[in-house]
C-alpha cells in the first residue's frame, strides 16, 4: 500500500505543469474554465474561449496556486482576455482607463484586451492534469501591468464627482499631466480636498485644495533637482488656480520621507500612474533606465519575488 504523504499535492502538480501567474490556459484547461463560466451564466466568455476569440489568464498569486496545502488554497482565479489583431489601443494601454486594459502577446502580432469583470474562480483540483499555453504569453511586464491595473481599481480615490467634472470642463486634469511630464522625478501627487466627499452644486462654492509633489529623499536633498521641479509646480499652481471653482491653498514639494503614514490617510493620493508606464515601457524597448520615477508606492508583482 503506497503512503499517502507520498501522493504529489494538487499544487505540486499544478507547479510541475507550469502554472503560475500570468499563464495563459491552453485549450483543454480553457474548455473546463469554459464550462464553468457556462454554468455561471457567462455564455458570452465561454464561447469566447470556445472559439479562440479569447483567452484565460491566471491571476492567482504564484505561491497561491502551487500551495502545497489543499484545502487552503480551492481556487484558481482567472481573468478573460478578447485576443485581437494587431497592436492595442493606446488609450487602453499603461492605466489610462479603469474599465479596460490592453497588453501586447509575445511570439505574435496580436493583444489582449480586459475587462475586470470578466473574470471567474475554477477548482484547483480540475486543472490539475492540464497545462498551460506555449505558443503565446504574456511578457513579464505586461503581466505586471495587469496586476497593478486589477489592483488600482479597488484601490484608486474617489475623489467627489463634482470637483472631477470641474477639472474636465477647464481641462485641467490633462494640463497637470502634461506639466508632470516634466518633472521625472516626481514619484507621486497627493491631493488634500476640503470639502474631501462633499458634493458641491453651487459653482460659486470652491473646492479648496494642498497639493503635494513627492520626491525621493535623496533627490529632494538635492539642489538642483528641486530646481528642475520647480517650474511643475509654479505650473500646476497656475492650471488648478485658473480652474473655476477651484481655489489652490498650497502646492510645494517634499521628500517621501518627510511624508507620514497620517499625510497619507489625510490626502488622497492623485491618479497618474499611465505617465511612468509609458516611460518603463519606452526604457525597456531602449534597454535603458525608466526616467521617470512616478508610481514608486505602488507594489508590484516581480516572478520570483517571495510570496
Amino acid at each position: 500500500m503506497s503512503d499517502l504523504s507520498d501522493e504529489p499535492t494538487l499544487g505540486r502538480r499544478l507547479g510541475e505543469n507550469g502554472w503560475k501567474q500570468g499563464a495563459i490556459a491552453e485549450a483543454e484547461a480553457q474548455e473546463i474554465i469554459a464550462t464553468v463560466l457556462a454554468g455561471q451564466g457567462r455564455h458570452d466568455l465561454a464561447d469566447a474561449l470556445r472559439t479562440a476569440k479569447a483567452c484565460a489568464v491566471a491571476i492567482s498569486q504564484t505561491c497561491d496556486i502551487v500551495c502545497r496545502n489543499d484545502a487552503a488554497e480551492p481556487f484558481l482565479e482567472f481573468v478573460v482576455a478578447e485576443i485581437r489583431d494587431g497592436a492595442p489601443n493606446p488609450q487602453d494601454t499603461f492605466l489610462k482607463s479603469f474599465r479596460r486594459f490592453a497588453a501586447p502577446l509575445t511570439m505574435s502580432n496580436r493583444h489582449l484586451v480586459f475587462r475586470p469583470w470578466d473574470k471567474c474562480l475554477i477548482p484547483r483540483a480540475a486543472l490539475a492534469n492540464c497545462g498551460i499555453a506555449t505558443d503565446v504569453a504574456l511578457e513579464p511586464r505586461a503581466r505586471d501591468d495587469l496586476l497593478d491595473w486589477l489592483t488600482t481599481r479597488y484601490v484608486r480615490a474617489a475623489l467627489p464627482d463634482a470637483f472631477n467634472s470641474r477639472l474636465q470642463v477647464a481641462g485641467a486634469e490633462e494640463k497637470v499631466r502634461k506639466a508632470l511630464t516634466e518633472a521625472p522625478k516626481v514619484t507621486e501627487v497627493y491631493l488634500l480636498l476640503k470639502p474631501r466627499y462633499e458634493e458641491l452644486t453651487d459653482p460659486l462654492v470652491p473646492y479648496e485644495c494642498d497639493v503635494v509633489l513627492l520626491c525621493e529623499r535623496e533627490n529632494y536633498l538635492d539642489e538642483n533637482v528641486r530646481k528642475t521641479i520647480q517650474p511643475t509646480l509654479e505650473e500646476i499652481e497656475r492650471i488648478l488656480a485658473a480652474t473655476p471653482g477651484i481655489e489652490v491653498e498650497d502646492i510645494h514639494l517634499r521628500g517621501e520621507h518627510e511624508f507620514s503614514l497620517y499625510e497619507t490617510r489625510a490626502y488622497d493620493r492623485w491618479q497618474f500612474d499611465d505617465l511612468s508606464y509609458a516611460a518603463e515601457y519606452r526604457a525597456a524597448k531602449k534597454g535603458t533606465v525608466p526616467e521617470f520615477e512616478y508610481r514608486a508606492g505602488l507594489s508590484r508583482s516581480r516572478e520570483g519575488k517571495p510570496a
